[in-house]
Order: C-alpha cells, then sequence, then structure tokens
C-alpha cells in the first residue's frame, strides 16, 4: 500500500505538484510493506515511472501494469 497519485491532466501528464501527490514537495511515497513495516521511500526510479507521461490510474490492464512497475520500483529502491 501507498500514498495516492492522483489522475494525470488533460494532457495525459502527471504533474508534480500538491494535487497529484500526498506529500508533495518531498518526491517520494509511505509505503506499507506486507511484514507490516512502513518507510518512506525516495527512490528516482518510481518517481519517474509516476512522472514519464505514460502512467496510468484509470482501472485498466495498463494500470496494474504499471502500479506492479512501480511497487517493484519502490521496493527495489527501500
Amino acid at each position: 500500500m501507498m500514498d495516492f497519485v492522483q489522475t494525470p491532466d488533460v494532457s495525459g501528464a502527471l504533474p508534480f505538484n500538491a494535487n497529484a501527490f500526498a506529500h508533495y514537495p518531498a518526491r517520494g511515497f509511505c509505503v506499507l510493506f506486507a511484514d507490516g513495516s512502513a518507510r518512506f521511500i525516495s527512490g528516482q526510479p518510481a518517481l519517474a515511472i509516476v512522472l514519464s507521461g505514460a502512467f496510468s490510474t484509470q482501472q485498466t490492464v495498463q494500470s496494474c501494469v504499471d502500479y506492479d512497475n512501480l511497487f517493484n520500483a519502490l521496493e527495489n529502491s527501500e
């Protein structure tokens, strides 16, 4: 589990601002792991995935793939 990532703006890009990121201006995410631990992770690979312009927050097969890649990046940055 992690903080929210808001739906991209009309251009399709996810803006880095307070409306799209729970902990703006911090460049990271609060993450709750399956073992019950929680950490703030500011890994650049995870942030790059979200800000790539291709990250989908709509409930689709692509969003499942996008979130899986994001969660893997967060775990690898931990």
